[in-house]
């Protein structure tokens, strides 16, 4: 196959370990989510399910709150290791690790604060939880999730390196922590407050000690140090940092609120229908997430050497799988009843549309995840930095749209997320096709 004679060559001579191994953490973190999720609905039922996954997906959003540093931050630490300067990445290191401190801390009094005064049974749409509970669940997912900016940056140095598998054994390892505690306490099972406290508690935990072990051993040269921190330096990853950052503020528009539009439009119990698809398909994201991670850092080096030839071997080896990743979504979409009935003990069914609309989802974000990678490597986002803010504008109001006058369920909203990524999926290759050439001019090659 042809991805395994580009793992032989000088460029990509780490890919092969940098998705091999990463799939087999990440078939296994799957495997645990999809335990953890089965036995998270056995212990709290739909409606606490549903409520704790619309509490899970609103903090989700904290993680775009980082103002893009973490991917400004691989891009320019990749430059700087293709240049050997080390020195200049340890700044990096030291000013990006300041900046996003700063940044979790704020969070996260500002998540403390507001929590305690917004009125969370309503937003919910829930009375099943009591509302001192509610306030304790959310202030301990809100400032996990926040302290999880500062955390996470071990991860983006990891990929910088072209180190993605002990990225993704770092998250393994979180996961089955996770698991083995909720196994250990479902005896002593005391409330959704312990439940929810391992859950989102555990994967900041590994990786605030991995962190410390990769500093004190085989990073140790270079460890971030409160003396170089450069506010040149950081302005240098802010720059690039603050477009990702508008481009994830509008993809946060577009994802992370459908759960939130499903509970206020219908009930929490259909959140947990959505997720319950959802989490079917999202096998297929995970697996492309992995296998594109390591080529972020070689398509910036192939990029920085002018090697087009390269970038055009790895954008036309991920295109041809996309082919046969639509074959494996049309088998998940005929065996998706049997696969929901055994997974949630028939506790949920799940609308033939629905599981449509997630196929149809899951091969559109996969097209266009090939080419937003070689556009974020090489710092060309301008397009779809715009492009972005249109689609994130647009979405709330398509989902109105397909709730109110078609009449659709949850199924309406991943249909209004689907039209949105289709813009997208026309201008993207378009661009990819004239830069690639030489022959991006204007907003084209910004």
């Amino acid at each position: 196959m042809h991805i395994i004679r580009l793992w032989f060559n000088k460029y990509t001579s780490s890919v092969g370990l940098n998705i091999l191994l990463p799939l087999l953490f990440k078939a296994g973190a799957v495997l645990i989510n999809f335990y953890i999720f089965r036995m998270s609905l056995l212990i709290l039922g739909n409606t606490n399910m549903g409520v704790w996954l619309t509490i899970s997906s609103v903090a989700s959003w904290i993680s775009f709150f980082d103002l893009g540093i973490a991917n400004g931050l691989k891009n320019k630490i990749s430059e700087n290791i293709h240049t050997q300067n080390f020195v200049g990445v340890r700044k990096l290191i030291s000013s990006g690790y300041f900046v996003i401190l700063i940044i979790a801390i704020v969070l996260a009094l500002l998540f403390l604060i507001s929590s305690l005064y917004l009125p969370w049974n309503a937003i919910l749409n829930t009375n099943s939880v009591s509302k001192n509970n509610l306030i304790t669940i959310v202030i301990i997912t809100f400032v996990s999730f926040a302290l999880r900016l500062f955390s996470d940056i071990i991860l983006t140095i990891l990929i910088s390196f072209q180190k993605s598998y002990l990225a993704a054994f770092i998250l393994f390892t979180g996961n089955l922590l996770t698991l083995l505690l909720l196994i250990f306490f479902q005896n002593y099972y005391n409330g959704l407050i312990i439940f929810i406290s391992i859950l989102v508690i555990c994967p900041l935990l590994c990786n605030l000690l991995a962190t410390v072990f990769f500093f004190t051993t085989k990073y140790r040269n270079i460890s971030p140090s409160y003396k170089l921190i450069s506010f040149r330096y950081a302005q240098s990853f802010l720059k690039l940092g603050s477009s990702f950052f508008i481009i994830q503020l509008m993809y946060l528009l577009i994802f992370t609120t459908d759960n939130l539009i499903i509970a206020q439009f219908f009930l929490p119990n259909e959140v947990t229908i959505y997720n319950t698809a959802y989490k079917y398909f999202s096998i297929i994201p995970f697996i492309y997430a992995i296998v594109l991670t390591p080529f972020w850092p070689i398509i910036t080096e192939a990029h920085v050497t002018n090697n087009i030839d390269k970038i055009k071997k790895i954008i036309s080896t991920l295109i041809k799988y996309l082919i046969i990743t639509m074959l494996i979504i049309i088998l998940m979409c005929i065996s998706a009843n049997y696969v929901y009935s055994i997974w949630t003990k028939g506790k949920v069914i799940v609308p033939l549309r629905l599981t449509l609309a997630m196929g149809i989802y899951v091969i559109v974000s996969v097209w266009n995840s090939i080419y937003a990678t070689y556009l974020n490597a090489v710092s060309k986002i301008r397009l779809q930095l715009y492009s972005s803010i249109i689609t994130g504008l647009l979405n709330i109001p398509i989902c109105y749209l397909m709730i109110k006058y078609f009449h659709m369920k949850s199924e309406g909203v991943m249909f209004a997320t689907i039209v949105c990524l289709l813009v997208g999926s026309i201008w993207a290759p378009i661009q990819y096709y004239k830069l690639i050439n030489h022959k991006a001019k204007g907003i084209w090659n910004r």
